[in-house]
């Protein structure tokens, strides 16, 4: 394959359960600020979103289809603040939300996770 991998790459080796889930997840990252980022990372099989900083990306957050849910991760994660207790993880920094639906993607609680990952 040629060229950069693409989101649909992405879906293509994913559980075709989750592509939904995985979409909608991928709507709202892209809704919760300017100039995001995508990188697409096969071999990891995640979506990597970040922000122009100082001539580099910062990575915020990723998409990572699973068999029955999608994890929606943050690489600062355990700075973020969870009043929900939705984050995930014993990682020193990672920290990740199981998101087994699409009503799960509505979730304000979600987008606010979203924003303060983008923010810090």
């Amino acid at each position: 394959m040629t060229g950069k991998n693409t989101f649909s790459d992405l879906l293509n080796i994913s559980e075709p359960g989750m592509h939904a889930i995985a979409k909608a997840l991928r709507e709202n990252i892209h809704a919760s600020g300017p100039h995001i980022i995508e990188e697409i990372r096969l071999t990891d099989r995640a979506a990597c979103y970040g922000i122009p900083e100082s001539g580099e990306t910062r990575l915020f957050c990723y998409i990572f289809p699973c068999t029955r849910w999608v994890h929606l991760g943050f690489y600062k994660g355990i700075n973020l603040p969870d009043p929900e207790g939705l984050l995930q993880g014993t990682g020193r920094e990672l920290r990740y939300v199981k998101v087994h639906s699409l009503e799960e993607t509505l979730s304000s609680a979600l987008e606010e996770l979203i924003k303060a990952a983008l923010i810090s």
